[in-house]
């Protein structure tokens, strides 16, 4: 069952994917395109997919018929017009060298932001207040059948462990990976 987190002031910037060209993401509803000040580009229809792709220094947001629906050059975010509403990203790898590796559609909650790199296309970076990415990491490090005193220590650790990596890959434009 969820309930409503208190609002953290503290935003981790989590590196899903690096060097990107292409990506499908589609909303759980209505999305907007936001510069980093927070101006609002563009609603985006929810529940379809978008493929964002990036060539010769340009990205563009396409819907599913490959109509062009916005272009960009400098990073931009993508959020969910409803704060309860998620963001699904198709094929996220998981797991890179090992044998367990592999990928699999994930949902993400906060904003995704679109990080273009000096020739290398694009990062993919999920912002989610501190609060928001512990409850998100729990229920992978633990079963959640588990004593509650156990969850309880297990999120105190969670969030310690993320705020001693912070900036850890900042040369790469976020705070920590999803491995």
């Amino acid at each position: 069952q969820e309930t409503a987190l208190p609002p953290s002031s503290r935003v981790v910037r989590v590196g899903l994917e690096t060097h990107m060209t292409r990506v499908v993401i589609r909303g759980g509803g209505e999305l907007k395109a936001l510069t980093p000040e927070g101006a609002e580009i563009r609603r985006l229809e929810g529940k379809c997919d978008l493929v964002v792709v990036w060539r010769h220094g340009a990205g563009a947001i396409q819907d599913e018929r490959k109509n062009v629906l916005m272009t960009f050059q400098d990073r931009i975010w993508i959020e969910p017009v409803e704060d309860a509403d998620t963001i699904a990203v198709h094929a996220v790898s998981s797991g890179s060298g090992y044998f367990f590796a592999g990928e699999s559609d994930r949902a993400y909650r906060g904003t995704l932001e679109i990080h273009p790199g000096p020739g290398k296309g694009f990062a993919l970076i999920d912002r989610v207040p501190l609060e928001s990415y512990v409850a998100g990491v729990l229920p992978s490090e633990m079963p959640s059948h588990w004593p509650l005193e156990a969850l309880k220590a297990q999120a105190v650790a969670a969030r310690t462990d993320v705020i001693s990596k912070m900036n850890r890959h900042r040369s790469e434009g976020f705070d920590v990976c999803d491995e």
